[in-house]
């Protein structure tokens, strides 16, 4: 017996016909033996390949919390797939592909989260002749303003509102009863908001544009101006009852705009524009009086309007204020431990 080249098979025995022909088998090519067992070989089969896959679709913007209207965009590298999605992050398609009854088709430019939303979208994309997407996810929340307790919760007018929050995250609000003049601090107390102390004002005095400030602790300070005690600044912290900071009217001269705000130790300043002198000045507490921050004559270059105080981790105070010596304009001012400075220029915004 003669084996032939590969590709090719000839034999003799009861047969003089010699056959050479090239099939494709799965397995190595078997001779049939002497005894004249005949030839045989595995039936040709094609390769089992499963179809391809649809693209997992990808969800833009990237999750997360927003202040305005996202438009969210939905897109699979396959062409021409069909994207189903869900706005309750359940199954947009079953696993054979088919769209659930929750889901829609998506439309390019349709899909918009607006303001208060908290939406999961859930995508999955489909193509006739290919196995569907995995499904991806994205979680989206549009921020928006809501009403914190209840609306017209002082029962009455108010002026000159100033609102602080606590270490824990309670709101604080102080305010002037417009009816009586009377000092007052609200809080919210779960569901809607509850003086804090005397209702309806703790001291029996005339004030206005009063500042709040709350301290590490959550121990709310206010300062106001004073109109029963010279038209001067007075102030006030809370410890269980409303206390009087140092004496009744304690800047030097008649004054008004007070801003207080507390340092890394829980020390209370204050800046305000003083009526006389025509400048802004700024005090600290230094119990049980109050001393002078800088030249006690004042040390913007002429008078201010609209103060603003705050004092940076390092301790250093800076007072903001609309500059009417200098055409209304906004400066800012630091103390550098001896003197008050601009910071950056004098009237910067330029307008």
């Amino acid at each position: 017996m003669r084996v032939p080249a590969r590709g090719c098979l000839a034999f003799f025995a009861t047969l003089s016909l010699a056959s050479c022909y090239t099939p494709v088998y799965d397995e190595k090519i078997a001779l049939g033996l002497k005894n004249g067992t005949s030839l045989t070989a595995t039936t040709p089969t094609t390769p089992t390949t499963p179809f391809d896959t649809v693209a997992t679709p990808l969800i833009s913007p990237a999750p997360g919390s927003y202040d305005s209207d996202q438009g969210v965009a939905i897109t699979s590298a396959t062409p021409l797939a069909k994207i189903y999605y869900t706005a309750d992050g359940s199954d947009p398609i079953s696993p054979t592909g088919a769209p659930t009854s929750g889901s829609s088709l998506y439309i390019a430019g349709a899909l918009t989260i607006h303001a208060g939303q908290t939406i999961t979208i859930k995508a999955a994309a489909t193509k006739t002749g290919m196995n569907p997407s995995s499904a991806s996810q994205s979680s989206f929340h549009v921020r928006s303003w809501v009403l914190v307790g209840s609306s017209n919760f002082t029962g009455g007018d108010i002026t000159t509102p100033s609102l602080a929050i606590a270490a824990d995250g309670t709101p604080y609000i102080g305010f002037a009863d417009a009816g009586t003049n009377v000092p007052c601090v609200m809080y919210l107390n779960g569901a809607d908001w509850s003086y804090l102390g005397v209702v309806h004002g703790f001291a029996s005095i005339s004030v206005l544009n009063t500042s709040l400030a709350m301290s590490s602790g959550s121990q709310p300070y206010i300062a106001f101006y004073d109109g029963s005690n010279g038209g001067k600044i007075s102030a006030f912290d809370f410890t269980g009852t409303w206390n009087q900071l140092g004496v009744p009217g304690f800047s030097n001269n008649a004054a008004d705009l007070p801003s207080i705000a507390l340092d890394p130790g829980d020390i209370p300043y204050v800046g305000y524009f003083d009526t006389i002198l025509s400048k802004a000045v700024v005090k600290k507490f230094f119990s049980p009086s109050w001393v002078t921050v800088g030249s006690a004559s004042g040390f913007s270059p002429g008078a201010v309007s609209y103060l603003s105080l705050a004092i940076a981790p390092s301790g250093k105070p800076y007072l903001g204020f609309r500059d009417d010596y200098f055409g209304y304009k906004a400066s800012v001012m630091s103390y550098d431990g001896s003197s008050w400075n601009f910071v950056g220029s004098e009237g910067f915004n330029g307008g």
